[in-house]
């Protein structure tokens, strides 16, 4: 993929939206798009980010005129937003939040709500899939209606070893992503949130309920009556990033630069990553076990060569999307 165009063209005219893993690229990929839309378009465009994540301060919505991600305000914004449990002795936790599976579908409601009466008609979003199957239990219909309404852009990484020691550093230090002048290797360039400790603990328990949220519904949720194409993340790496551009278009009810900015890559991360996080390599041998069942349940739609994973869209099976997971205390919640 060298330009933006050749993602939008395999869309076949319907709207995009993007999904996958996560730490595969679906941020920068998500905000390209929006910013494209943006300068091609004369209508105003809602940008939504994750719209099923929960963190108060940070993934916050305004509805009018358009639904789009509130300005990132640094003062409401607080750590131990995502994946707290992973790193805590606490119980029972959302996937990964610091509250109950009930209590997260409670707060999920409105927002999904406020969403069905604008409409989905120039909203830009990702959804991870355990979100889909989330927004399933809450609203079956709705959740249909978003998955055949748009051409899902599924973005996965073949060191999936990588994608999972980004996804457990961003989730014991609260730091997903980098912006501005911010360095991984200097914690004091830190500017928008994460935890500065020299070491961080990953427990190595939580890895199953990690590769069945991540990978675990694949199969059953892309099936070939969803329109979809799944990349590889080294192919999006080449599209030119349009934000400045971007910034130079008069765009009435965009939100604020942390969101429209495409995140900071280090060349360093895995090294820097190895260094700082305890216990990462049991947490990968768990990881491991659980996706190679998971891969050899996917009827060939992923396989495993030593440790780089592939996908094979022509192996998407046939029939309709199963999302019926009880994502309720089983599977959503897990112990620390």
């Amino acid at each position: 993929m060298k330009k933006t165009e050749d993602i939008i063209s395999l869309a076949n005219g319907k709207p995009i939206a993007v999904t996958g893993i996560g730490r595969c690229g679906t941020s920068f990929l998500n905000r390209q798009l929006y910013r494209h839309a943006v300068m091609n378009s004369s209508e105003p465009q809602g940008f939504l980010e994750e719209f099923m994540r929960l963190s108060r301060g940070i993934y916050e919505y305004q509805w009018e005129p358009i639904p789009r991600v509130k300005d990132f305000s640094q003062e409401s914004a607080y750590s131990g937003y995502l994946f707290s449990a992973l790193s805590t002795k606490s119980n029972k936790k959302y996937a990964g939040f610091n509250i109950t599976t009930d209590e997260a579908l409670e707060y999920l409601k409105p927002r999904i709500e406020k969403l069905k009466e604008h409409g989905l008609d120039n909203i830009h979003l990702k959804i991870f899939p355990i979100d889909f199957c989330v927004l399933h239990r809450i609203d079956e219909e709705f959740c249909n209606e978003l998955l055949y309404h748009y051409h899902w852009i599924f973005l996965y990484r073949e060191d999936w070893k990588d994608a999972f020691s980004s996804l457990m550093f961003g989730a014991t230090r609260d730091k997903f992503h980098f912006f501005d002048d911010e360095d991984i290797m200097n914690t004091d360039t830190w500017k928008y949130g994460g935890a500065k400790d020299s070491k961080s603990f990953v427990n190595p328990y939580t890895s199953t309920a990690i590769m069945d949220q991540s990978y675990g519904m694949i199969n059953s949720i892309f099936t070939k009556e969803v329109s979809c194409s799944i990349i590889e993340m080294k192919e999006i790496k080449e599209i030119p990033d349009n934000y400045n551009e971007f910034l130079n278009v008069n765009c009435p009810y965009r939100p604020n630069d942390f969101w429209t900015q495409s995140p900071k890559m280090f060349s360093n991360k895995k090294e820097f990553t190895n260094q700082a996080l305890v216990n990462l390599d049991k947490a990968k041998d768990r990881a491991e076990k659980r996706l190679k069942q998971i891969v050899d349940g996917s009827n060939g739609l992923m396989t495993l060569d030593g440790d780089s994973l592939r996908m094979d869209s022509s192996k998407l099976r046939y029939g309709k999307p199963y999302l019926e997971y009880d994502v309720g205390t089983p599977f959503l919640e897990y112990n620390t």
